[in-house]
This record gives structure tokens, C-alpha cells and sequence, in this order.
């Protein structure tokens, strides 16, 4: 990906990984830079999410990423983790404690060594002056059991200028809205407004982070970052009804599900993308509860990875939404082959045409409620033996 100006980056290794792998970055915004940004709603959130939340409405100058340790179940002792740290780059760069954000992803449960940190951060000031760390880099750092780096870049022209849009994402277990165990971090260099950006970041995520799901377990940690260096000054969109606003807000949204997807596919174990659309609901909300409520099912998604074919795991699932349906109109089909029709399981199936498709790498599922006209979808994989393997050796 290209570099976008106005951002500078430097990663390293400061000892919450083994093997001296990197898990720490920090990333400095140049002056008159905006940042938006989006967290977990679970009620158990770290230190480092508190930490965001408290200072996202100031002037931000630098965004620390570290993995390894989620800063979480630490208390106060974590928090306060978090101001030494903070403070000794603030004196380093030329800001205070509030002009910087954090972000945390690793094990939960252990203290955060400030003084880790501390100890790279020279290292890391002085590299940043001179280049910045590759994108490939950024993503390691902040890795936990994702087995791929994830990243994503789109651009675009408006007017004579060409507007990039850069994102890095982190995730592969302890998925789930709103959201999952995952980090992301966006940059552009268009010449936007704070408003404007808190509104396209919270459009965005609807249809992408908040429609995935690897486990139906929704993390301590997760934080969406979204900052515009404002660099591209003819670029500037300050206002929700332009063709400007339109054009690029389509392009962010597509790089949203594009590092939504990749988090998906890297779920812990998984084989296969699933894409389980409801359509012909009373309601969008209708609509994606029961899409969740099949996505998320232990059954249906060992039913994915399975070569039974027991669809009704699936017809179950929609009833355990606990949604106003009626039973006799629903009909579900995956990919061409309609399975279920009116209630009722239709008999000249193909199975051996079915259980050819349920071998493909990604599955679509549609399900017809037919009492409505509204529609979601959402995203999944499914449940193999290799989760359970990876979630039962995680501290190891």
C-alpha cells in the first residue's frame, strides 16, 4: 500500500510476544489531523478502550498499538499502566497524555509492563524521523492468533487530486458485534470534518464489522480508528449531501467489508466464508437478529464444516431468534438449491449436488421470511475441530 501523507509509523518488539516478534506501534498525525473512532459495547472493557473512550473528543496527535496483552481484568493498575506510558511519549513528541490514543489485543488478565514499552520507545521515536515502517509491519504488530495480515487500500479521484484510503485489521476469534475481538485502524488524507468523519464511521461499520461473526463472543477490546490527515486541501468534505460525500463514502465502505471479510475468513480454524442473507422481513432489525441468531449457532456452523447434511440446524436457528415469523412461509436456499419451501422440506432435492456445494470455500445461505420487504446480511464461518484445538492451548 502507499504511504499516506501526514501519518508516520515506526513498530517494534517490546517483550509481550515471544520470540521477539513486533507488538508495538506507534503512529504520530501530522498537525490539523481529525480522528473518529468507534468501541466495544460489552459492558468488561479494557483499560485501553476506557483510555479511548475518555480522550477520543481531543486533539489527537499519536495512536499506541501494542498486542500480546489486552490490558483487561487489570483495574486500575492497568489504567494507570497507561498513563506512564503515555506520558513518556507525549514529553517525546511533543503533546500531552490526552492527545494520544491506545489500543490493546493479547491475553487478558495480565498486568501491562509500562516500563516495556518505555524502554523501545526512543528507539522507535528516532526511526520514525528518519522512514516510516513498511504496512506489512504495521500489521504484525498487532497480530495475535490471526494467521494473515490484513489490510486493504482504495483511491479515488476528485477533481484533480488522487484521495487514498489505507486499513489494517486484526481478528480472528472472539468475533462478534458490537464487535469482535478486532482491531482496525483507517487513514486518508482527504480534507474532512470531525462530523462528518463520526458519521461515516458509524454508517460504515453497520453493514461490515457490525455484520461478522467468527464466535458470538464479543471481546473486551475492540476499537475502530478512523483519521484523516486533512492533507489533500482541495479535498474537503464538510457537508452529508455532496457527490464528494457519495463517492467517498462508497469507497470506505467497500474497504470496510473488504477488512471485515479477511477477519472472517482468518477465523480461528475456519475453512469456509459464509454469507447468510435474510431477505422479505418486517424489519432491517428483524432481518439481522434472525441472520445472527443462525450465524451464530453452534449447530449451523458445525453443520458448515460437516459433510451431514442436517438442514434442520438451520430451520431451528431461525426460530430461536424469537422473532414474530410465520413458520409456514419460510423457505431457505443454499446457493442455487432451494431446500425448504413454505415450512416444508422439499423432497427431489439433489443431494449430491448440495453436498458438492457445501464443499466450496464460501457458502451463500438466503433465507425468505415472506412477511416484508426489508432485508441484512451478515457474515460467518465455520466451527471446526481447529478452534477448540486453538482455544484450549491459547496460554501455552
Amino acid at each position: 500500500m502507499s504511504n499516506i501523507e501526514g501519518i508516520r509509523f515506526s513498530t517494534g518488539s517490546c517483550g509481550f510476544k515471544k520470540n521477539n516478534e513486533k507488538d508495538i506501534i506507534i503512529i504520530q498525525l501530522d498537525k490539523n489531523s481529525k480522528t473518529s473512532a468507534v468501541f466495544t459495547t460489552s459492558k468488561t472493557v479494557s483499560e485501553a478502550v476506557k483510555w479511548s473512550k475518555n480522550n477520543i473528543n481531543n486533539e489527537i496527535k499519536a495512536l499506541v498499538i501494542n498486542s500480546g496483552n489486552a490490558n483487561a481484568m487489570t483495574g486500575k493498575k492497568g489504567y494507570n499502566s497507561i498513563e506512564k506510558y503515555t506520558n513518556f511519549i507525549s514529553n517525546k513528541i511533543g503533546c500531552y497524555p490526552k492527545n494520544i490514543l491506545v489500543a490493546s489485543t493479547g491475553v487478558i488478565g495480565e498486568q501491562l509492563d509500562f516500563n516495556k514499552i518505555n524502554s523501545v520507545v526512543p528507539k522507535l521515536i528516532k526511526k520514525s524521523k528518519k522512514k516510516c515502517c513498511s504496512w506489512n509491519s504495521f500489521c504484525k504488530s498487532i497480530m495475535t492468533t490471526d494467521t494473515v495480515q490484513k489490510f486493504a487500500s482504495r483511491k479515488l479521484k476528485i477533481g484533480k487530486e488522487v484521495v487514498r484510503i489505507n486499513g489494517v485489521a486484526k481478528g480472528s476469534g472472539m468475533i462478534h458485534p458490537k464487535m469482535g475481538t478486532m482491531l482496525a485502524f483507517i487513514f486518508t488524507d482527504a480534507n474532512i470534518s470531525k462530523n462528518i468523519l463520526n458519521k461515516m464511521l458509524l454508517e460504515g461499520i453497520q453493514d461490515s464489522f457490525n455484520s461478522i461473526t467468527v464466535d458470538g463472543d464479543t471481546s473486551t477490546s475492540d476499537s475502530v480508528f478512523f483519521s484523516s490527515t486533512c492533507k489533500k486541501k482541495d479535498v474537503k468534505i464538510d457537508s452529508f449531501n455532496t457527490n464528494i460525500y457519495k463517492k467517498f463514502s462508497k469507497q470506505l465502505n467497500d474497504l470496510l467489508l473488504d477488512l471485515a471479510l479477511q477477519i472472517v475468513m482468518d477465523g480461528e480454524g475456519a475453512r469456509k466464508l459464509i454469507k447468510i442473507t435474510v431477505k422479505n422481513a418486517k424489519t432491517s432489525i428483524v432481518a439481522k437478529k434472525v441472520a445472527f441468531s443462525v450465524a451464530n449457532s453452534l449447530l449451523v456452523k458445525t453443520f458448515f464444516s460437516s459433510n451431514e447434511l442436517n438442514f434442520g440446524r438451520i430451520f431451528m436457528a431461525i426460530g430461536k431468534s424469537k422473532e414474530l415469523i410465520n413458520q409456514n412461509k419460510i423457505s431457505f436456499s443454499l446457493g442455487n438449491n432451494l431446500i425448504v419451501k413454505n415450512g416444508s422440506i422439499l423432497k427431489k432435492n439433489n443431494l449430491n449436488k448440495i453436498k458438492k456445494y457445501m464443499k466450496s470455500k464460501e457458502v451463500f445461505l438466503e433465507i425468505n421470511l415472506n412477511n416484508g420487504k426489508k432485508f441484512s446480511t451478515v457474515y460467518t464461518c465455520d466451527l471446526t475441530n481447529e478452534y477448540v484445538k486453538i482455544n484450549t492451548n491459547y496460554l501455552s
